[in-house]
C-alpha cells in the first residue's frame, strides 16, 4: 500500500479513528489534508479477504425482510444476491461497480483492515477522517481527508 498524493503523509504512520469516522466539522479547514492510498488487488485480498467473507456470509444468511439499508444499498444487495454472492476475485474481474458499492458501504471497516494496528506510539501520525472516493481496477484507490497529529 502506498500514499500517492502527500509526501508528508507517506513518511508517517496512518491510523483510523475509533469514533466519528466521516466527521470533519470540528477540524479547521487549514489542517485538513487530502490523502490517496493505493493498494494492489492481491494485497487488498490478503488484508481484507476475511472481513469481506464475513460480509458475504452475512448477506447470504439474511432474508428479504432484514434488508433495510436504504434504496441504493438494497439494490446493491439484490444484485449481489442475483449473481449468487461471488467472492472477491470474481467481483474484481467481473463486477467492479458492485464491489465499489459494497466497499463504500463498509468504508470504515475496509480502511481499518488496511491500516492496522489502530494505535501508534509514534510522535506524529496521519489520522484518516473519511473516505470521499473509491476506485476499483487492478489497484484500489481510496481518497479522502486526514489530519496530521503530533504528540510532541
Amino acid at each position: 500500500m502506498k500514499v500517492l498524493t502527500n509526501k508528508e503523509i507517506s513518511e508517517i504512520k496512518l491510523i483510523m479513528p475509533d469514533l466519528n469516522f466521516g466527521q470533519t466539522n470540528d477540524i479547521p479547514l487549514e489542517k485538513l489534508l487530502n490523502y490517496e492510498l493505493e493498494i494492489d488487488k492481491q494485497e487488498f485480498i490478503g488484508k481484507c479477504g476475511a472481513f469481506f467473507e464475513e460480509v458475504r456470509q452475512l448477506e447470504i444468511s439474511e432474508t428479504e425482510d432484514e434488508e433495510e439499508d436504504g434504496d441504493d444499498m438494497n439494490n446493491i444487495w439484490k444484485t449481489y444476491k442475483k449473481i449468487a454472492y461471488p467472492g472477491l476475485n470474481e467481483l474484481f474481474t467481473e463486477h467492479k461497480d458492485l464491489l465499489e458499492g459494497i466497499m463504500c458501504f463498509y468504508d470504515y471497516e475496509f480502511l481499518h483492515e488496511l491500516v492496522k494496528p489502530n494505535r501508534t506510539k509514534d510522535s506524529k501520525f496521519a489520522l484518516l477522517l473519511n473516505m470521499e472516493h473509491l476506485s476499483v481496477a487492478e489497484t484500489i484507490v481510496f481518497s479522502g481527508k486526514c489530519v496530521i497529529i503530533s504528540n510532541e
